[in-house]
Formats: structure tokens, sequence, C-alpha cells
């Protein structure tokens, strides 16, 4: 619920679109929290009434390919797609994602591997 509360903040204070999906993946219909993250948005609703959310619930896992296939799904740009702060378990690079915008909803982990300087040209 916290991360889904910043990510609303997120919106609010950075973007001009006052709608937005919210994408739950999961491993296997054993591991689907939809009914929960349905609920967390319905508090979401209740606490900024001015965004509206859809829910998007699929089996799958969060990488470069996945992003691709939502956004033709549904018709979003990648660059106007973001997401959280990467966690460590990801297997692929922010840069993969094809154009994706990340908010850090978690302090940022330091990545030796990623040249920031690079990154930003």
């Amino acid at each position: 619920m916290d991360r889904l509360h910043r990510a609303v903040e997120y919106v609010l204070h950075n973007e001009v679109s006052r709608f937005g999906y919210v994408i739950h993946l999961y491993d296997s219909p054993a591991d689907d929290q939809a009914a929960q993250v349905e609920q967390s948005l319905k508090v979401m609703a209740d606490i900024f009434p001015e965004i509206k959310t859809e829910l998007v619930s699929r089996e799958g896992r969060f990488n470069p390919e996945t992003v691709g296939l939502l956004s033709n799904e549904l018709g979003v740009e990648v660059n106007n797609m973001f997401i959280g702060t990467p966690e460590e378990k990801h297997t692929f690079n922010v840069q993969d994602l094809g154009g994706v915008r990340v908010y850090f909803s978690n302090p940022p982990v330091r990545r030796p591997d990623v040249d920031l300087r690079s990154a930003a040209r």
C-alpha cells in the first residue's frame, strides 16, 4: 500500500494525466493477489479522488518483453510508463526497458556496474 501511495503522489506532482493503469504481475494463479491490489486501489481512490486507475492483472514476470507487450496492448508509449525502483532480483538494466521512467519509491541502490554519466547522455 505504501508503494502505491507514493506512486499516486508522484503522478499528482509530476504528471498531467489523472488516469493510469496499475499493472499487477504474478508468477502463478496461486500467487495472484489482484483482490488485495484492487482493495488498495479503492483506498487510494478515497484518498485521491482526482486520480482514476484501472487494474490490469497478468500472469508473468516483469521484464523488457512484458513492458513492450503491455505498451502495445494498452496503447501507452513506453516513455509514458513509470516504475518504482527496480529490485536487485531483476536480471536486466533499466535501459533495457526502452524508455520507462523510474521514480524512486525506495532509496536508490548504488550499482557498481552502472555508469550514471553514460546513462545520462
